[in-house]
């Protein structure tokens, strides 16, 4: 019985971490080749720089489809507008190309870090992990939740599994069980 316990627990730990690890992947991939490039962009000396990391980020989000949709789980939200956020980028990218001089470089970073955030990144909530379509999102959720299920009848296998068993001997005294 142990062993057949323990193989459970394992089994069920084993899929919540690797759900917990493509999601945390995930995540990081898309901060590295997104989010920093935008704060870089934002951050940049000269106009030059910006374009040339917005250029990037924007190759990116091509490559991957990521131009339109929306990141919300089961209902489309301001939030998680993929199309607005993109089309943001892409006409900030556009008035940095255009900006030719250096005078007013600083007037239009300014604009932009209003625009774009201060913060690393100012993307739809999930759209590193939710952005492939509807139906991925919906199997990345319920799996979500199927994995913290896991993980909790992985953990009482577990706290089963090592033989201690209580029972209750008289007035609340409790006796160990082998």
């Amino acid at each position: 019985m142990r062993i057949r316990y323990r193989s459970i627990a394992i089994f069920f730990l084993v899929c919540f971490s690797l759900w917990s690890s493509a999601r945390l992947w995930k995540v990081a991939v898309f901060t590295g080749a997104v989010a920093n490039r935008v704060n870089n962009a934002l951050h940049a000396t000269n106009p030059q720089l910006a374009v040339t990391e917005l250029d990037q980020v924007i190759q990116y989000l091509n490559q991957r489809g990521l131009t339109s949709g929306n990141t919300g789980i089961f209902i489309g939200s301001a939030d998680g507008d993929i199309d607005f956020w993109y089309q943001n980028l892409v006409s900030a990218r556009d008035l940095l190309a255009s900006n030719e001089g250096q005078e007013d470089f600083w007037q239009t970073r300014k604009e932009l870090i209003e625009t774009l955030g201060i913060t690393p990144m100012h993307s739809p909530f999930g759209i590193s992990v939710y952005a492939q379509g509807t139906t991925w999102r919906q199997i990345w959720f319920w799996s979500g939740w199927a994995a913290l299920l896991m993980f909790v009848i992985g953990i009482t296998f577990l706290w089963k599994d090592n033989g201690s068993t209580y029972v209750t001997v008289g007035r609340s005294k409790l006796k160990k069980v082998a």
